[in-house]
């Protein structure tokens, strides 16, 4: 997309954004339900959980894809094959499922809290759980969602505004691992580095903190924006190394990238 050579002037963006969306192409490209709850935003803000549950294929959609149209599905499952950002989903999901499989292991009594927990899939492919896992969203319909899909996990649902969590008031107790990706990728520098300060004040001793967000690299960004209207706040590895060191300059910070090179993760202790 032209947005890789036009991304210094925004009016210019803008502009090609505008035209684009007039295009025929673009009712075409709404067909896949993916795309189209994308732009729709029917829970009324950008990326929200059932739009990652596209990305990540779930069962819960067959409907939804099998009544879109034979050129709507085609797109989707395409999209499944092909998008770096549907892989980059994915890869992140397990990545936390993993995170909390050590934890189990480690510990018997580790605590684990996830800010913006959204449909929490990271579950589905957690082989083992710690003694409690905090969902922390504010949405309800997810909160139950989550509550109904895994009553075998120790997850306690709580629903609050993520930027509760910026006042040092507001009690939820210590934590072993704290995680939260997605929600960054919408946060400025000043707020991403009060928000991971803040976190990292809710660890235990020896505990850790795992951010993500996304990076300018992203191939999908393009097509996120001019057909999906879904703008994200895309930062480089050291853009976010330079936030974190301003704001928790104590902090170890272990920064690496998904293997679609899409996604940077930042492991942070204290």
């Amino acid at each position: 997309f032209a947005w890789q050579e036009t991304w210094g002037s925004s009016e210019k963006w803008d502009e090609i954004i505008t035209v684009a969306r007039l295009h025929p192409v673009t009712s075409l490209l709404h067909q896949s339900p993916c795309t189209y709850h994308g732009y729709a935003k029917p829970r009324g803000h950008p990326g929200d959980p059932v739009l990652l549950d596209y990305f990540l294929g779930h069962f819960s959609l067959s409907k939804q894809i099998e009544d879109a149209s034979a050129l709507g599905r085609k797109l989707y499952t395409l999209g499944q094959a092909e998008s770096s950002s549907a892989k980059t989903v994915s890869w992140r999901f397990r990545y936390f499922a993993r995170q909390w499989n050590m934890l189990a292991n480690s510990s018997s009594n580790a605590r684990i809290m996830s800010v913006a927990s959204g449909h929490m899939r990271e579950a589905q492919f957690a082989k083992f759980c710690p003694n409690e896992v905090v969902a922390l969203d504010a949405d309800e319909t997810s909160l139950k969602l989550i509550q109904e899909t895994y009553p075998h996990f120790p997850i306690v649902p709580i629903q609050a505004n993520p930027y509760s969590l910026l006042d040092s008031n507001y009690d939820v107790g210590k934590f072993d691992l704290i995680y939260s990706f997605g929600f960054f990728d919408y946060l400025n520098d000043d707020m991403l580095g009060e928000m991971t300060s803040r976190l990292l004040d809710r660890l235990n001793p020896g505990g850790r903190l795992i951010i993500t967000n996304f990076m300018p690299s992203s191939p999908e960004r393009g097509f996120m924006e001019i057909f999906m209207d879904w703008y994200l706040i895309y930062r480089t590895i050291p853009e976010v190394k330079a936030i974190l060191k301003k704001h928790v300059p104590d902090a170890s910070v272990l920064a690496f990238q998904d293997e679609e090179g899409c996604v940077a993760i930042f492991e942070l202790t204290l």
